[in-house]
C-alpha cells in the first residue's frame, strides 16, 4: 500500500488503555507527530518522520471524516499484522476476523524483527 521506493523504517504496535474518546486520542497522537516535526504533505503515503495510527479502538467500528477504525489498511500490511499478532495472539477484529490467522497468511516481505 503506497509507494515502495521509500527508505527502510521502524514500525511498532502498542496496546494502551485510555479514557480519551477516539477523536481525542487522534488529536493527542497528531499533537505528538507535530511535536516530533511531522509535516503533512499532499503525498498521503510518502515518507514521514513519525506516523501514529489508531488501528483499533476496543471493539468499535468508527467511520467518519477524520477517523476510520479498524484502520482501513491493517489487513493488508505485514508491518501491522505481524507485530500486532505478537502482542495480541487471541485478538479478533470487530468483524470477527482473527488477527493471528491474518498474520499467518501474510507475506513478511523481508521485514526484520529488531
Amino acid at each position: 500500500m503506497g509507494p515502495q521506493d521509500q527508505d527502510d523504517y521502524i514500525n511498532a504496535v502498542i496496546s494502551i488503555e485510555t479514557s480519551l474518546s477516539a477523536l481525542a486520542l487522534l488529536d493527542a497522537l497528531q499533537a505528538i507527530e507535530n511535536a516530533a516535526g511531522r509535516v503533512r504533505k499532499d503525498n498521503r503515503w510518502g515518507a514521514r518522520i513519525l506516523d501514529c495510527d489508531i488501528l483499533l479502538y476496543g471493539n468499535q467500528s468508527i467511520d467518519n471524516a477524520r477517523l476510520t477504525v479498524p484502520h482501513y489498511g491493517m489487513k493488508l500490511r505485514e508491518f501491522v499484522l505481524l507485530p500486532l499478532a505478537e502482542i495480541a495472539t487471541n485478538l479478533y477484529l470487530p468483524d470477527g476476523t482473527s488477527v493471528n490467522a491474518l498474520a499467518n497468511e501474510i507475506n513478511s516481505n523481508g521485514m526484520v524483527k529488531l
